[in-house]
């Protein structure tokens, strides 16, 4: 839920399973007061209220960590406007392809999957005037894609994205084309959402 101050009241699950769920579960079997300190460090603005993991031990499950709390830091109003970025925290701030040419291959270790959902309720009296374009990106032979989707849909806005890693290993004629793809989704996840009181 989005406030008129810049607050969002955050109901968020995250899910993990394959490597992501084994390498996460070695770090929350430790104090829970430290995975709240840290989880709120590496998401700035976020103030947790409540921590609930779910399926710690079971490798065959997945793990799902709950977290409630507020988001401040996020959204920027001005006056009778309102904007932020969807993505929040599930996003590229820069490109990690940087060097004009690479001379050896890029190794992502394993295939990869990140999906983010988010649902935002709008302030009562507030309408969306500003909204990114949705949009879907995909290298040669599949071995990259990320699709971009957001709507509307009565008092909230439905956002989600998917970033797909199938091809692990780029050999160096292939750098140029990842570094652009990255470019691309980099500036797609830099797009802000404007909303006007009505």
């Amino acid at each position: 839920m989005i406030s008129e101050t810049g607050e969002i009241t955050a109901d968020l699950n995250i899910k993990r399973d394959g490597y992501f769920a084994f390498d996460r579960r070695q770090e929350i079997n430790i104090d829970k007061e430290q995975v709240i300190k840290d989880f709120e460090k590496e998401s700035s603005g976020f103030s947790v209220s409540e921590y609930n993991p779910v399926n710690t031990s079971n490798p065959d499950e997945i793990l799902e960590e709950q977290f409630k709390g507020t988001i401040t830091e996020i959204i920027a109003s001005s006056g009778d406007m309102i904007y932020f970025n969807p993505c929040l925290y599930e996003k590229y701030n820069e490109n990690p392809f940087k060097v004009e040419e690479r001379n050896y291959p890029v190794d992502f270790a394993y295939p990869r999957e990140y999906k983010t959902i988010y649902s935002f309720s709008l302030p009562a009296g507030w309408k969306v005037e500003e909204m990114p374009k949705n949009v879907s990106l995909k290298l040669e032979n599949n071995g990259c894609r990320f699709q971009y989707n957001i709507q509307q849909v009565s008092d909230k806005i439905v956002f989600s994205q998917i970033f797909y890693i199938g091809q692990t290993v780029f050999l160096p004629a292939d750098y140029n084309a990842l570094k652009e793809f990255f470019k691309q989704i980099v500036a797609k996840q830099q797009e802000q959402i404007v909303l006007k009181k009505i």
